[in-house]
């Protein structure tokens, strides 16, 4: 399903995304702030090497011209290592006796893998504005793009009654999918609620025109 194109930069552009830049485009683009908070944080070492970060309670994401709130955030970062099937290291005490603060201070944080905002997920664009019970961010993920006969970089999923706003423009659906680097957008039904999730496109055309 192709969409007018003022739809697509909501999603492209989420403060969700923002966090989903390769190291390539870091160095293309200024350093920007984006600022994560919530009422609380856990971090967590996995024995493969991953590194769980999970906000809880009254979530803010803020960016550049971006706003994103939901009531949990987990972040799941690979190992800085490229042996990832190595366990992460057991923290060692500091100088003073005490384990480091962050496990990243032993375990470095490598690609983010998943980015999963649950709960009243709303972000926030400029004029534009989605929201959904769900949202996850593969960043990473190679998917098989046809046309280009090549493999694209990223997918993004809004699910629990998604809906996208732009200005007048609406799309709603059972569950909305990006294909960040394809531009293209995936819009299904939920097979347990078919009519009331049908793909639906809003189109409002300015008085006079």
């Amino acid at each position: 399903m192709r969409l007018p194109p003022s739809l697509l930069p909501l999603l492209t552009a989420s403060c969700l995304s923002a966090l989903t830049a390769s190291p390539a485009q870091a160095q293309q683009k200024p350093a920007q702030q984006t600022i994560m908070e919530g009422d609380n944080l856990v971090i967590e070492s996995k024995p493969d090497g991953r590194t769980v970060f999970v906000f809880s309670n009254n979530v803010r994401i803020i960016g550049t011209n971006l706003l994103s709130t939901c009531d949990r955030l987990e972040i799941v970062s690979l190992g800085g290592s490229e042996n990832k099937s190595a366990p992460a290291p057991t923290p060692k005490p500091a100088a003073n006796g005490q384990l480091p603060l962050l496990p990243a201070a032993t375990s470095p944080v490598g690609a983010i893998e998943l980015i999963t905002a649950t709960g009243h997920v709303e972000i926030f664009q400029g004029t534009r504005h989605a929201t959904s019970d769900k949202a996850e961010i593969y960043p990473n993920e190679k998917v098989k793009d046809s046309a280009a006969k090549k493999d694209s970089v990223g997918r993004i999923v809004l699910s629990g009654s998604p809906k996208v706003v732009d200005g007048t423009s609406q799309l709603t659906g059972g569950r909305i999918t990006l294909y960040t680097g394809e531009g293209r957008i995936v819009v299904e039904p939920e097979k347990s609620d078919f009519e009331n999730t049908r793909p639906t496109v809003i189109l409002e055309t300015p008085a006079g025109k």
